[in-house]
């Protein structure tokens, strides 16, 4: 493994909120006299993570995989957690300062890419909605 990566960009807070209040179900609509579910919030979120070069062309895509929540502090901040490909990954959610921050702990393959990357993308597809967090590359 090599050093770690940090990458900063403003949240994407519509989706997120939407997610951590809804989890992948989405807003439900109830009328006023029923009665409202409590929904739980999610403990695991699934991403797709694409490497996009300067021309627009994806350099790589990893396959979907799944990150933990490790930390979740409501309305201030939640993280997730988890490993791909021998990679660390880390995606904080700072409600509080309206920022998404994602480390990585790079696999010798993914840190040659590093360097060459523009802008790394990160979608999470559910009923809720599409959350879709893009990070300038900054090695």
């Amino acid at each position: 493994m090599t050093d770690k990566v940090q990458f900063l960009a403003s949240l994407d807070t519509v989706g997120t909120e939407n997610y951590i209040r809804y989890g992948v179900s989405g807003p439900q609509r109830y009328l006023k006299s029923s009665n409202q579910p409590t929904i739980p919030t999610p403990t695991s979120i699934q991403i797709l993570i694409s490497l996009i070069a300067a021309d627009e062309k994806v350099m790589l895509a990893l396959d979907a995989f799944s990150l933990q929540r490790s930390e979740h502090i409501p309305d201030n901040r939640t993280i997730w957690s988890g490993t791909h490909q021998n990679s660390q990954w880390v995606w904080v959610w700072d409600f509080y300062r309206m920022l998404s921050i994602l480390t990585v702990e790079p696999a010798p393959d993914l840190a040659a890419l590093l360097p060459q990357c523009h802008r790394i993308l990160i979608r999470v597809d559910n009923q809720s909605a599409q959350i879709t967090q893009s990070h300038p590359c900054k090695v």
